[in-house]
């Protein structure tokens, strides 16, 4: 099975198979795709300090205009009309003067009346500038904001792509610790074979008995099982790697190549600490999460400064009577200004503080969050620390064990070959042996699962 799972497969090494994961994960696509979002959202804060530009054209048609000062016919009496009817003498002094300035005042009057017979087409083309010269200090928060939130996403990101390698590596090691036991039950069941083989050679000259025979038998029969066993976990480690390194293919056509590197670690808990607080990206995070709290406090203040802002207008207004006098320039007429203006709210039924106090309140919480956080990292770091010592001990326990478990079944081997010792004298050496070596793998991968673990705490890309 092991040669079938070997043959014409595609061998892959540990950096291909991160390389592969990094491109085929969901997870940095989507935060790649939210940093290009806070690089738009960072360039429209700053679209806030640039003018409004705005050009606007319409035309009107008034089917029935009212004007203040337009009288029904048949009700238009002039000034001087009533004077004559009241009989003053237009020839006096005194009368000279009344009738001058009642025909001023019929003239004025005749022509508000006039307002009365305006085209009833209107058109107007404008292009107008509004700037604000003081925008409250929100543009410069906005993009202070968009900053941090950025620096946020990248932490996030490299924090994905840390537990990604991390969770890619732990893998690969599994696989390649599958491969080992593999490898050691193979060897067992070559050694069941021959030990069988010897137990049936030894029963047939008459220096064996049927029943060592029998249980050589039986060992044979147990040793393949557990082969196949063994074959069977490294087909699903195999698969499993396959599935998180984004890896198509058939399991039959998939292995790998590369060993378990040997490590001295010999960090203290202050120094692996230290380099926590300076390159874990978590930390940064965090660091940066309290800094959006306190640019949310500077955006509540801004709302009690004023907002100043300017601008200019150019227009072409223009009336006729019909559509056909658009074309005439005599038709249209300017209409230009500058303006400046300032806007403050002065009262909003206290709603501005309550803002202002509820970010106050948000920036608190964050603080505490933020400590609580830290001091999670820290003790998860001393707890992956521990791990890392004691399977580093043990580790070194478990080779003396295979040394000394290695020498004892050749010892036996040998003593069995000369008939010294019986079948299951053998075969309980033989058993030993073999679980001094799945044991030390198990700690070998304890130790290196511990390892990464720290390594990603640390911020560390590297965990050979």
């Amino acid at each position: 099975m092991l040669l079938s799972l070997s043959a014409f497969a595609q061998t892959y090494d540990l950096e291909t198979l991160v390389s592969s994961a990094f491109s085929n994960s969901h997870e940095l696509r989507a935060l790649e795709k939210e940093m290009l979002k806070a690089d738009a959202q960072i360039s429209e804060a700053r679209g806030n300090a640039f003018p409004d530009i705005t050009i606007s054209a319409n035309l009107a048609h008034s089917f029935n205009q009212f004007t203040p000062f337009s009288m029904p016919s048949g009700e238009q009496v002039s000034l001087v009309d009533t004077m004559f009817l009241y009989g003053i003498d237009p020839q006096s002094n005194t009368g000279r003067g009344i009738y001058t300035l009642a025909g001023t005042v019929d003239h004025f009057l005749g022509s508000l009346g006039s307002l009365s017979s305006m085209p009833d087409n209107s058109g107007s083309l404008s292009l107008t500038v509004n700037q604000a010269l003081y925008a409250q200090g929100k543009v410069g928060i906005g993009v202070r904001i968009g900053s941090i939130y950025q620096s946020i996403l990248r932490c996030r990101h490299r924090e994905a792509q840390l537990k990604l390698r991390g969770e890619i590596t732990t893998l690969f090691y599994a696989s390649v610790i599958a491969q080992k036991a593999v490898g050691i039950r193979a060897q067992a069941l070559e050694l069941a074979q021959e030990t069988h083989q010897l137990a049936r050679v030894n029963f047939s000259v008459g220096s064996g008995s049927e029943l060592d025979t029998l249980k050589s038998r039986l060992y044979l029969e147990t040793a393949g099982v557990e082969y196949q066993q063994a074959s069977s976990d490294l087909k699903l480690s195999y698969e499993v790697l396959m599935l998180h390194s984004g890896i198509n293919r058939d399991v039959s056509q998939f292995s790998i190549a590369g060993t378990i590197p040997e490590i001295n670690f010999d960090l203290t808990i202050q120094q692996a600490t230290e380099r926590m607080y300076k390159n874990n990206p978590m930390v940064n995070y965090i660091s940066a999460s309290s800094a959006i709290a306190q640019e949310m406090v500077s955006l509540a203040r801004s709302d009690f400064r004023p907002l100043v802002y300017g601008g200019l207008s150019v227009s072409k207004i223009g009336q006729f009577d019909n559509f056909r006098g658009i074309g005439s320039r005599d038709n249209w007429f300017d209409d230009q200004k500058v303006y400046i203006g300032l806007s403050w709210n002065v009262f909003s039924g206290m709603q501005k503080m309550y803002k202002l106090n509820q970010a106050k309140y948000d920036m608190a919480v964050t603080e505490i969050t933020e400590t609580q956080a830290l001091e999670g990292l820290e003790l998860q770091l001393k707890m992956v620390y521990e791990r890392l010592v004691t399977s580093r001990e043990r580790l070194k326990s478990t080779e003396s064990i295979v040394a000394l478990a290695q020498r004892g079944y050749s010892v036996a081997n040998r003593s069995f070959q000369v008939g010294q010792i019986s079948l299951i004298e053998l075969r309980n050496t033989e058993l030993e042996l073999n679980k001094a070596r799945t044991a030390h793998n198990a700690t070998l991968f304890a130790y290196h699962s511990a390892l990464i673990e720290l390594k990603v705490l640390m911020g560390e890309h590297r965990f050979e």
